[in-house]
């Protein structure tokens, strides 16, 4: 106990204590230094995540008594300053978690190291490449991330920071081809190590050679753009202002789009989508990529299982996750307790799959989080619906779980792809045995048909030698008559016989 005390309990105990006990612990706490002291508070926390060298980092707020927002949304310039918070507490926080070389190498960028070197543009505002001599690794971190923003703004046409998650759940959607290396994964700066620093840095160097653009942006977000009251036009961002200020992890499941009119809402429940719909249901739920692979896969192995969208009920799966299910949210609990959301998303997780009538609510449980997520996310208290639950704003849906669900996603798609595979290779199996059929048959055909060719064949062989024998025996019969002056040499096989009775010859008769 006492080595608990001063060193802190194991890592493994923390995180569960953590996962059940942090957000209600620092709500409670922002609560009790309101109503005992009368202050309020604003609270960046990081905290490790399972996966390695990842860190979440999440904002933590009194509850506003007067305001009609909370600090960190209140105004346009409250949310960049958010965002760079965001941006340098994470920053700060890999170091202290992970530390390593890298965080060695961040280090020699203190106060007293070298300045780094003033962005230059060109005459159409884009960056140049700077020297990077004598600059250690944080300071060539903030120099790409000048060289991006500066390409931001031009697109822009302001000042808003580059939308990291975004970009990296879809760099071709953003960014011209060239400006980053192929396979190169694009991300905050500050979390590239130094390889990835040194491979972007060489690979711009030709392009800074040749006087060509660094980066350029063939796209930016709607809610960045600078609009004029003339080009006004109504754009739905899944990502809204507010969400660019969190993390990427977060953010990159979320895409933005235009208005269009859709056969599915976000206030449709599955009881209301017929069966031949429940596809393009489940593809409404999540712009998550991921997601929708797994709803394409699920599509295609009832393809090739020839079977309807059907969907079994699985006992062991949560009851909302059915076709039956006419809930617009999820129930109560799933908000209000994380143990009782993560054992429902473990369910879903480790349901057996044998074909696409028991895939069909494990899809459909998935989507439905995935969209409850989003209604989490993207809660405004002053804009929210008069219908909208209590717990919705409280909700434990929070950046872990999100990438709990990704990583589930995955390993559930990875099931559907099996059973894929299985199915195709037994189709192939089918083909080649009817192949292997057709190939008897005919070698069966065959054989019957020199069977018939040999008796035709001696057949043939008999009527000729009947042929020849007849044929010699009408030689003989020619040149026999062609001894006696008295007859003519017949050319017909057939005989005319005289109607008048035969005499005996005068030989015989002299006998």
């Amino acid at each position: 106990m006492k080595k608990w005390n001063e060193e802190g309990a194991p890592e493994e105990t923390q995180a569960i204590y953590r996962e059940n006990n942090l957000k209600k612990t620092l709500e409670d706490f922002a609560e009790q230094i309101r109503r005992t002291m009368g202050c309020r508070v604003v609270m960046l926390v990081s905290r490790k995540k399972k996966a390695s060298q990842t860190l979440s980092v999440s904002l933590h707020e009194t509850t506003p008594q007067n305001a009609k927002k909370k600090f960190s949304v209140s105004s346009s310039g409250i949310k960049e300053w958010a965002s760079n918070g965001f941006e340098s507490f994470g920053e700060w926080s890999k170091t202290e978690f992970y530390p390593s070389e890298d965080s060695d190498h961040a280090a020699s960028d203190s106060e007293d190291g070298p300045v780094l070197p003033e962005i230059i543009v060109d005459n159409d505002g884009y960056a140049k490449l700077p020297l990077r001599d004598g600059i250690g690794l944080k300071g060539q971190q903030e120099l790409i991330r000048s060289i991006f923003h500066t390409s931001y703004k031009v697109s822009t046409g302001g000042s808003r920071p580059v939308p990291w998650g975004v970009i990296t759940a879809s760099p071709s959607n953003y960014l011209a081809p060239g400006s980053v290396p192929t396979g190169f994964v694009v991300k905050d700066p500050s979390h590239m190590k130094t390889e990835e620093v040194n491979r972007l840095w060489m690979y711009w160097e030709r392009p800074s050679t040749a006087n060509k653009k660094l980066v350029v942006f063939i796209k930016a977000k709607d809610a960045d753009m600078r609009v004029t009251g003339k080009s006004k036009t109504k754009v739905v961002s899944t990502l809204d202002e507010e969400d660019q200020d969190r993390p990427a992890s977060f953010a990159s499941h979320f895409t933005e789009r235009t208005t269009h009119p859709a056969a599915h809402t976000h206030e449709t429940t599955p009881d209301d989508v017929a069966i031949n719909d429940r596809y393009t249901f489940l593809e409404t739920l999540s712009k998550s990529e991921n997601y929708l692979e797994l709803v394409d896969a699920t599509r295609d192995l009832a393809i090739l299982a020839n079977q309807k969208p059907i969907s079994e009920r699985h006992q062991d799966l949560p009851t909302w996750a059915d076709w039956s299910w006419n809930g617009i949210y999820l129930p109560e609990d799933i908000h209000t307790s994380y143990t009782t959301l993560m054992a429902s998303l473990n369910k879903l997780q480790t349901c057996p799959i044998s074909g696409p009538p028991s895939a069909m609510p494990v899809v459909l449980g998935i989507g439905l989080l995935y969209r409850e997520s989003k209604r989490v996310i993207e809660y405004e208290e002053d804009e929210a619906d008069p219908n909208t639950p209590f717990y919705l704003p409280h909700s434990a849906i929070d950046l872990q779980f999100l990438a709990t669900l990704d990583d589930a996603v995955r390993e559930v798609l990875c099931s559907v792809v099996g059973h894929i595979e299985r199915l195709t290779k037994e189709g192939l199996s089918d083909e080649d045995e009817k192949v292997r059929l057709v190939v008897d048959d005919e070698g069966v055909v065959e054989k019957d048909v020199e069977s018939e060719e040999n008796v035709v064949g001696e057949e043939e062989q008999q009527e000729q030698e009947v042929k020849e024998v007849v044929q010699k025996g009408r030689k003989r019969a020619i040149h026999h008559a062609s001894s006696s002056k008295s007859k003519k040499p017949r050319t017909e096989p057939e005989v005319r016989r005289s109607g008048r009775a035969r005499q005996p010859s005068k030989r015989n008769q002299k006998v």
